[in-house]
């Protein structure tokens, strides 16, 4: 077939293309020496991860409590030169508590997470998680809220092209700093359990938790909302913003394979029937596909999935319930 749009022709060669590394494990050996293959390779593949970590060199500010929780601005360093920041959010109390990572999608950023913005699709997730029992760390993304690079409601065409420019990607930019929040959680050693740390995120910030989840083995557990789904369902066919792409990432991995790499650590996804960019079609065959790599590491209980009625929002309810079961257990 002939076409006249650069667009239309490239769905049709996408849509022939078996990513080289499509999950096909059978046994745990199997499956574990699949991970082991390919995790470097999608390492690789989103660029930032290479150059050392820095000290983070941490630094906390206006204090205030919410609801009962005690929030905390905190920045620290994630590359040389480059600071990230966000809120830390804990209940007021002794002993060492589970943590989560949370990344919030397009919007106002972490303001919304906590408190600071007004509640929108993403119903302060984070305030939710320090009610629950978790230190939160609501990071901000670069691009969005106070990390914006103008003036605009985000800045990810402008960041992710400069990202591009550099051999890089927004992914991999925002991985390393959460990456990077995951360390300092870990060094609050009078706060955190560092065997219990999770990720959470929606949208966009679903994309930082579930590519981080994978790459970072520290992770124990992660709950996405409102992002997994195949590439052609949603990044491929709907327009999405600039952020979500990785150059070559699809004739290399699908979604579904990005999210086997978390096995057989904890991953309970979660998204609306009538979600417009990340279609229930696309999650239900995503997650039919992530299902079969759990039950090839011998861990199908550590893969939960929800679907709810409604559209790109946020829910929770049982993905929650999920992520308290293996943060949380006896509590």
């Amino acid at each position: 077939m002939t076409h006249h749009t650069g667009f239309e022709w490239a769905r049709d060669r996408m849509a022939s293309i078996r990513p080289k590394a499509a999950f096909a494990a059978h046994t745990p050996e199997e499956a574990r020496a699949w991970a082991d293959r390919w995790r470097p390779a999608l390492r690789q593949l989103v660029g930032a991860l290479d150059e050392p970590f820095p000290p983070l060199e941490a630094t906390f500010s206006d204090e205030a409590d919410v609801q009962g929780i005690r929030r905390v601005a905190v920045e620290f360093a994630s590359r040389v030169g480059l600071r990230a920041k966000g809120y830390l959010l804990h209940p007021r109390g002794q002993g060492k508590r589970p943590a989560v990572v949370c990344n919030p999608g397009h919007g106002t950023g972490a303001d919304a997470l906590v408190g600071v913005a007004e509640a929108d699709y993403q119903h302060q997730f984070a305030l939710e998680a320090a009610s629950r029992g978790y230190v939160a760390l609501a990071l901000e993304p670069v691009g969005f809220g106070r990390r914006r690079s103008n003036d605009q409601g985000n800045s990810c065409l402008r960041d992710t092209s400069m990202a591009f420019a550099l051999g890089e990607s927004m992914i991999g930019w925002r991985v390393r700093d959460a990456m990077a929040a995951v360390s300092l959680l870990i060094g609050l050693g009078d706060l955190v359990d560092p065997e219990r740390i999770g990720m959470i995120g929606i949208s966009g910030g679903g994309t930082v938790s579930l590519w981080a989840a994978a790459l970072d083995e520290r992770v124990a557990a992660t709950l996405v909302s409102g992002y997994l789904c195949t590439f052609r369902d949603s990044i491929l066919a709907v327009d999405h913003c600039i952020d979500n792409y990785v150059p070559g990432m699809v004739q290399t991995f699908e979604m579904s394979d990005i999210a086997s790499l978390i096995a057989p650590r904890a991953l309970v996804a979660e998204s609306g029937t009538v979600d417009p960019i990340f279609p229930k079609e696309g999650f239900l065959a995503a997650c039919e596909a992530v299902g079969r790599a759990y039950s090839a590491h011998g861990a199908p209980d550590r893969f939960a999935r929800h679907l709810f009625e409604g559209d790109h929002v946020f829910k929770g309810t049982e993905s929650f319930a999920a992520l308290d079961r293996w943060l949380r257990p006896g509590e």
